[in-house]
């Protein structure tokens, strides 16, 4: 049984959407629209603050030799 319910609550850059009652995780979706679950622990320890792609180096507009990334997948 949940003790808080954390929808619609904003963590960083997710928003809670949902909990995954199998999974027993809260579903969080991110401003760069992937879907994450994290549990209840970690979101009262305000961890996440995205899905992972904070940690992700952004290259668009970055040359290598002739080849320039036009975006981010």
């Amino acid at each position: 049984m949940r003790k808080k319910d954390y929808t619609g609550q904003k963590f960083g850059q997710l928003t809670v959407t949902g909990f995954d009652d199998d999974a027993k995780k809260w579903i969080c979706k991110c401003t760069c629209g992937n879907t994450v679950l994290y549990t209840s622990k970690q979101l009262q320890a305000n961890k996440p603050k995205s899905c992972g792609c904070l940690r992700r180096k952004n290259l668009v507009g970055e040359k290598f030799g002739r080849l320039t990334v036009l975006k981010l997948l």
